[in-house]
């Protein structure tokens, strides 16, 4: 697969505790606890997503992709986006303390190419 620039369709709602945290603030996550990422995603042509990966320092972890997100449907005025919801809970303990980056991967319908969001600064403590 690869990396294309041309923009998706997505919002990440949650990293661990932070709601819609911005890339450019670290967020902190407990190591005892898990790393919650959620969020919604659709392809880069606008339609839903073949799957949404997670990395972090660059390796990719699965999410479930294809949660109800009615309100992304409503939002969008389109009911096709009503199941592009996606959701992970890694461990924490299995990273390093300290800093991490944690980006989302949104993978297009032909599983050929993905985008890539900015990069969120994870301190892992």
């Amino acid at each position: 697969m690869t990396r294309t620039d041309a923009t998706a369709r997505y919002c990440v709602d949650q990293i661990g505790a932070a709601s819609n945290p911005p890339a450019d603030n670290e967020i902190s996550v407990s190591s005892a606890g898990l790393l919650f990422v959620s969020g919604w995603a659709a392809d880069l042509a606008g339609a839903p997503a073949s799957g949404v990966e997670i990395a972090v320092d660059r390796k990719p972890y699965p999410t479930t992709y294809g949660v109800d997100r009615p309100d992304v449907a409503v939002a969008l005025k389109d009911p096709s986006y009503s199941k592009v919801g996606f959701q992970a809970s890694i461990p924490a303990k299995q990273f390093s303390n300290g800093a991490h980056v944690l980006t989302v991967r949104i993978i297009n319908k032909d599983r050929n190419s993905y985008f890539e969001t900015p990069a969120f600064h994870l301190l892992i403590q």
